[in-house]
C-alpha cells in the first residue's frame, strides 16, 4: 500500500501534528515566563517537552503510514511549526499569556483556600495531640 495517498495523507497528518506541536511550544514559553523556573528545572520541561513531540510523532507515523520515516516526515514537521509561527501563533499568544496568567491566579487563590484551615487549626495542635508523656 505504498501509494501517493497514503504518502498524502502522512505528510498532512504530520504538518498538522507540526502545528499542534508549535502551539504546545508557546504554551509551554508562556508558562516559563511566569514561573521563572532555574536551569535544572528549564532542562527537565525541555527534555519532557521533547519527549512528548517524540511519542506523539511516532505514535502518528505508526497510525499513518506503519512507521516509516521518510524525508517529507521532517519537511512536514517543520512546514506545520512554521504554517503556526507565522499565521496563528501572533494572534494566539496574548490569549495563551493570559490564559497562563489566569491559570496561576487560580492556582494561587486555590492554595490560599486549602491553607485556610491549616491556619486555622494550627494553633490548636497541642490540645490535639493530648499530654506529653514526660509532661506535667
Amino acid at each position: 500500500m505504498n501509494s501517493f495517498y497514503l504518502h498524502w495523507r502522512t505528510f498532512l497528518a504530520l504538518a498538522g501534528w507540526g502545528v499542534v506541536l508549535g502551539l504546545f511550544f508557546d504554551l509551554y514559553r508562556a508558562a516559563r515566563y511566569y514561573r521563572r523556573p532555574s536551569r535544572r528545572e528549564t532542562h527537565l520541561g525541555d527534555l519532557f517537552f521533547c519527549l512528548f513531540s517524540l511519542a506523539g510523532t511516532f505514535a502518528l507515523l505508526m497510525l499513518s503510514n506503519y512507521g516509516e520515516v521518510r524525508g517529507y516526515v521532517f519537511l512536514a514537521l517543520v512546514l506545520g511549526a512554521a504554517v503556526y509561527g507565522f499565521s496563528a501563533a501572533p494572534a494566539l499568544r496574548p490569549y495563551l499569556y493570559a490564559g497562563v496568567r489566569l491559570a496561576r491566579a487560580t492556582a494561587r487563590a486555590g492554595g490560599r483556600v486549602l491553607r485556610l484551615p491549616l491556619l486555622i487549626f494550627l494553633p490548636f495542635r497541642r490540645l490535639l495531640k493530648g499530654r506529653p508523656k514526660g509532661g506535667p
